[in-house]
């Protein structure tokens, strides 16, 4: 069954006919989107906030800071109030802001990391439709199943989806982005834009980076990523229109490739 993509920043106001896999990707995507629209937005109430409680405290903290300099006091006394005055605006600006910067970092390293699992998933599941609807697929994949998963499996339809399963991982599973693109190129998706795959590759290799090596570049990710603009042993930092550029691009991606299994098997599924 295809289904309709009723988005409304379509062109024309016309809906898109989808894949069912698509409706995963749609619903996911949004859910980043509104998390990335939540830091913004909480950014925002921050300053807000900092504004609203914070300013009438420093203005005070300003003034005993400007007396305890006009008091005819010992020095050591003065050093000893304007320590305790450092010390409270310490408090009240400058860890709120430390706790922010940290909370939004781990936003951004992480938003990538959930479009990497959503693409990846979409695929996966694009391939799982094109397996059921075509059947000559799984017969020419050259599976083979074993005697106990024969015997432990409830039906001849949940072993047939356990294969379909397996062969459409072993496509996401084989290279990345770049190797995607090529081959469904190859068998017919011919519309990704030219930076399509370098894009995507950058995304992933932040991906494994904040993964396997908790955002520190490696020699792999600087080697193959050289324009990134980071050096080896230093974390990654991720600016919010690289995320912005990042979900463009897998919006493009899963679009192009949606519309290409669409238009090759909609007559068999009409």
């Amino acid at each position: 069954m295809i289904v309709k993509d009723s988005r409304i920043d379509l062109p024309d106001g016309e809906s898109k006919i989808r894949t069912p896999a698509y409706a995963g990707f749609d619903s996911n995507t949004d859910k980043i989107l509104n998390l990335f629209k939540f830091k913004v937005r909480g950014l925002r109430n921050f300053y807000d906030e900092m504004k609203t409680l914070v300013e009438p405290q420093v203005e005070a903290l300003c003034a005993q800071l400007a007396e305890s300099r006009t008091e005819d006091v010992r020095l050591g006394i003065r050093r000893e109030a304007c320590d305790a005055i450092a010390h409270e605006f310490s408090e009240i600006v400058l860890k709120p802001l430390q706790q922010l910067n940290e909370g939004l970092l781990i936003l951004n390293q992480w938003i990538p990391v959930l479009l990497v699992t959503t693409v990846e998933a979409y695929l996966k599941d694009v391939r799982i439709f094109e397996a059921k609807i075509n059947p000559a697929i799984m017969e020419s994949s050259e599976q083979s199943v074993t005697y106990a998963e024969v015997v432990g499996s409830r039906s001849i339809e949940d072993l047939a989806e356990e294969m379909q399963s397996r062969w459409a991982r072993n496509f996401v599973d084989d290279g990345g982005p770049a190797r995607w693109i090529d081959k469904l190129t190859r068998m017919g998706a011919r519309t990704y834009d030219l930076q399509t795959a370098n894009k995507m590759e950058v995304l992933w290799g932040v991906r494994h980076v904040i993964v396997h090596s908790s955002g520190v570049a490696t020699p792999d990710f600087v080697g193959r990523h050289p324009d990134f603009g980071v050096t080896v042993g230093k974390k990654i930092v991720i600016r919010n229109d690289q995320l912005l550029d990042w979900i463009r691009v897998a919006y493009h991606f899963v679009d192009v490739t949606d519309s290409y299994f669409v238009q090759r098997y909609k007559s068999e599924s009409s």
